[in-house]
């Protein structure tokens, strides 16, 4: 008889050390229950707060199969962002150490060579290099094209009226944000030679598409002529320049110009001398330049007391768009 009583004692022991596991792992409800009991819940699992909808199965299996296409081709852009870069810095390096076995005389293959560079580098203005357009300024891979340009040309190269690789990063800035497309092909190159600089002309399209930020940021005046807007959005306009890059003794451009022929391009497209008269005498374009000039004009850096990215956001102001 003890021994049976021995035996309920322990197995009630058990029960209880068991209940007391169980009541720390799962906590109780501060009410019991209708028989008077308290009653046990189930504990909670930490972490994340799941965000997902229900969904059955075949959708959770579309759905992560879609996560994980975006998420290769992520890295696979990422990769031929990183391979261009490695690109550009090798032609850069490879030009550099050209130029430098060419001086005193310079040679001409190394300068179209050169030219044809900038002209590749540029064919798809500054899309090719950032995809986001408000954090073109802060994008480290602008550092391809600044180093590029800072390798091969003065860092007071004159640019229209202006001075300064960051005016001519800024133009190109504008061109592919104005503009819903932009690409650049090369047509031939010549060069020229003087007493005291040799000058490289080359010939290039620039195919530019129009949409609504371009009537607004480069023809305001037209915004009221709805009908004339209509054909402009959507509509591309090749424009074919005349760009002039003139090297001095050291093997650096010091000075571009660049001639576009804007009236030949919108007659092609408007088929009419008074539209065209009417886009362009409003204009904000003057020579090549498009967009409002009074950001360079009213800048209190000059072109060599700051780095180009800091210039690059002085000029960068007008341009900050949502």
């Amino acid at each position: 008889m003890r021994s049976q009583s021995e035996h309920t004692n322990a197995s009630n022991a058990n029960a209880a050390s068991t209940f007391s596991i169980q009541a720390i792992l799962n906590p109780v409800s501060d009410k019991g229950n209708q028989n008077g009991h308290p009653t046990l819940v189930a504990r909670k699992r930490r972490g994340r707060r799941a965000l997902l909808p229900k969904m059955s199965s075949s959708e959770r299996g579309r759905y992560y199969r879609q996560k994980s296409h975006a998420y290769y081709s992520e890295l696979e852009h990422k990769v031929d962002e990183l391979e261009m870069h490695v690109r550009y810095l090798m032609i850069v390096r490879d030009l550099r150490l050209q130029r430098q076995l060419a001086e005193p005389h310079l040679r001409a293959g190394s300068l179209e060579k050169i030219v044809r560079e900038y002209l590749t580098l540029f064919r798809n203005g500054l899309n090719t290099f950032a995809r986001a357009r408000t954090s073109f300024s802060r994008n480290k891979s602008l550092e391809v094209p600044i180093a590029f340009m800072s390798a091969f040309m003065s860092s007071d190269i004159r640019f229209g009226d202006f001075h300064g690789i960051d005016v001519i990063l800024n133009q190109w800035y504008r061109y592919s944000t104005y503009f819903s497309l932009i690409k650049v092909d090369v047509v031939d190159v010549d060069i020229t030679e003087t007493e005291h600089e040799l000058i490289v002309r080359a010939r290039n399209t620039v195919r530019t598409r129009f949409s609504r930020e371009t009537i607004k940021m480069v023809f305001p005046h037209a915004m009221g002529n709805e009908s004339l807007v209509r054909r402009l959005i959507g509509a591309e306009v090749v424009n074919m320049n005349h760009t002039r890059f003139y090297f001095q003794s050291d093997g650096k451009i010091h000075r571009l110009d660049v001639d576009p022929d804007y009236m030949t391009a919108l007659y092609n497209v408007l088929g009419n001398m008074e539209d065209v008269a009417f886009l362009l005498r409003g204009a904000r374009m003057a020579q090549s330049f498009i967009g409002d000039m009074e950001a360079y004009r009213s800048r209190s850096t000059s072109p060599c007391s700051s780095p180009a990215y800091e210039r690059f956001e002085l000029l960068d102001q007008d341009n900050q768009m949502g």
